[in-house]
């Protein structure tokens, strides 16, 4: 079963190609052996640390400022914004546990956590947007697809499908960790529903 998701290799071989580099002297200027570039971009390297990945980029001619929210979009993240992240998660769990032990600290915290709250998801959501755009400059089609059903599920039609489409988000998926085999049932089962909704048109 084919996978829609970004996939780094072909990505690479694309601005390698337009940067006119060959993938020898790639793999030599990131300090690597001389199939190493080869060796990703035909798949047989698929989990890429983030200094390397980055590496690459930079030296295809990426723009730099751009490199870490064009990376989250094949999930190879800074780890040290992930670690800041998980400090600016502790120290905001540990203010929370201040306030069920303090009545009087509560009310006065209560609208910096609304606002600090609110400027994490607008956060969040500029995120979302930096990636949708660079998947649009660097495949159309599959930007086209992904934009377009995201746009269905999260501008739902009726009641029913609003209450779908919550009752599905309403899940962390950021511990979600699933196999091919349960990928491919997904898939499947999507497909099926998909055909049984169109013959029912």
């Amino acid at each position: 079963m084919g996978d829609n998701r970004p996939n780094f290799g072909q990505t690479l071989r694309y601005l390698r190609k337009k940067a006119k580099i060959g993938s020898r002297e790639l793999s030599r200027k990131i300090g690597k052996g001389d199939a190493y570039v080869s060796h990703i971009e035909n798949g047989r390297i698929k989990n890429l640390d983030y200094e390397t990945a980055y590496q690459l980029l930079k030296n295809v001619g990426y723009e730099e400022s751009e490199i870490n929210g064009f990376l989250e979009i094949f999930g190879i993240v800074d780890p040290e914004l992930e670690e800041d992240l998980l400090k600016q998660l502790i120290k905001k769990d540990e203010e929370k546990q201040r306030v069920l032990s303090d009545p009087d600290y509560q009310v006065s915290q209560f609208d910096d956590w609304y606002y600090e709250d609110k400027k994490t998801l607008y956060n969040l959501l500029d995120n979302i947007n930096k990636s949708l755009k660079n998947l649009i400059d660097h495949d159309y089609s599959l930007a086209y697809e992904i934009i377009k059903n995201l746009n269905n599920l999260v501008l739902p039609r009726t009641k029913e499908e609003f209450k779908f489409f919550r009752e599905l988000m309403s899940f962390d998926y950021s511990d979600f960790s699933f196999s091919d085999e349960d990928r491919e049932k997904i898939i499947k089962y999507i497909k099926q529903l998909t055909k049984q909704s169109e013959g029912d048109i």
